[in-house]
């Protein structure tokens, strides 16, 4: 969970340092600021062309980090499937054993009258 919240972090600490130079809005609060129409039409075509290129690194960023999320999750599915089988064989075998351990006791019981 605390590696999550890193990473969390991580991503909200990244900045567009090419769009940043060419004036397009960056984060502020760990969010993305929201562009304008007024914004993008006061832009030349090469800082629209940066802030598309930006966006496309972004998008790309957010992707790995996504696939990796989500390979991290199924890791730690499969570890809890697996933990379960073991505590379904463990309960098994105490069930078995504390059966056979009564059984064993109502004979000896019965012996012994």
């Amino acid at each position: 969970m605390a590696q999550m919240q890193l990473e969390i972090e991580k991503q909200l600490a990244k900045k567009s340092t090419l769009a940043e130079k060419v004036g397009i809005p960056g984060f502020v609060d760990g969010r993305r600021q929201k562009l304008n129409l007024q914004f993008l039409w006061e832009r030349n075509l090469a800082q629209i062309q940066v802030l598309v290129n930006d966006l496309h690194t972004q998008i790309e960023n957010y992707n790995e980090d996504l696939v990796h999320a989500l390979i991290e999750r199924d890791d730690l599915h499969m570890e809890q499937d697996s933990m379960l089988v073991d505590i379904e064989d463990l309960t098994r075998r105490a069930q078995e054993h504390a059966t056979r351990m009564s059984s064993r006791g109502s004979k000896r019981s019965g012996k012994t009258k």
